[in-house]
């Protein structure tokens, strides 16, 4: 079984795959591209070979760092094979590793450095409809896909993780509920088992300085302490559910 917490990270995880895919498919035809405007037109237009430069540093800068990333991914979610076969979502993992945690909100990180570093380029530019504003451009149509996804992803697991709480909670309550009725149950059976004893052939009753020692052996018997434990959780479970 699935936890939701686990499938709405899984479900995060493909989404991130996706934009990656994408992400490292367009920085390598761009740094083809702006490579090949550096070879065919810096000699002759050095009015561009500064943007040029900029916008290659900053590809060389992130293309690994994302590259790595997406191996990270396609290593958790398709295993070390590499199969080009999706697997469904709820069946690659079983349980929500710290790592894959990690790996999520690194990737969030690192898509925000580089819109960040691509935000600072932009203002940069004087001539808006340049190439390279264009080439930037692409980068800031997949960011804001990935704040988007980001938003979603922790206002989601908030809900996640509260409906997960409750359900713990409830299941804590429902068992310890269980546990009261059991006790109680046997309780009552001991008392239904002391009231058919033939009282008469009980010498122990005649005398009245045994009585204490009887009274405290029956109520032990009884173990009315378990059920006393099981109501102070159902209060203590039924108080947090309350809340």
């Amino acid at each position: 079984i699935v936890s939701p917490s686990l499938r709405h990270l899984l479900s995060c995880m493909w989404q991130q795959k996706g934009l990656f895919d994408t992400l490292c498919s367009l920085l390598d035809e761009e740094s083809l591209m702006l490579k090949a405007v550096q070879n065919a037109h810096l000699s002759t237009c050095q009015s561009i070979k500064p943007a040029v430069n900029e916008i290659l540093a900053l590809i060389e800068h992130f293309s690994p760092l994302f590259k790595k990333s997406k191996a990270l991914l396609d290593d958790e979610l398709l295993g070390n094979c590499g199969s080009t076969i999706k697997v469904a979502a709820s069946t690659p993992a079983v349980v929500m590793s710290n790592d894959m945690v990690h790996l999520v909100t690194q990737n969030f990180h690192l898509i925000r450095e580089l819109q960040e570093r691509s935000a600072v380029l932009v203002e940069l530019r004087m001539n808006k409809r340049s190439i390279e504003d264009i080439l930037l451009g692409h980068f800031e149509d997949v960011t804001r896909k990935a704040r988007e996804m980001e938003e979603h992803f922790y206002s989601s697991n908030k809900h996640v993780m509260h409906t997960e709480n409750i359900s713990g909670l409830h299941a804590g309550f429902c068992a310890y509920v269980n546990d009261a009725v059991k006790h109680s149950g046997n309780a009552l059976e001991r008392l239904g088992s002391w009231s058919n004893r033939n009282v008469s052939d009980d010498t122990s009753l005649e005398k009245i300085t045994s009585w204490k020692l009887l009274f405290i052996s029956y109520t032990e018997d009884l173990q009315l302490d378990l059920v006393c434990k099981c109501l102070d959780k159902i209060i203590s479970f039924a108080g947090e559910l309350a809340g």
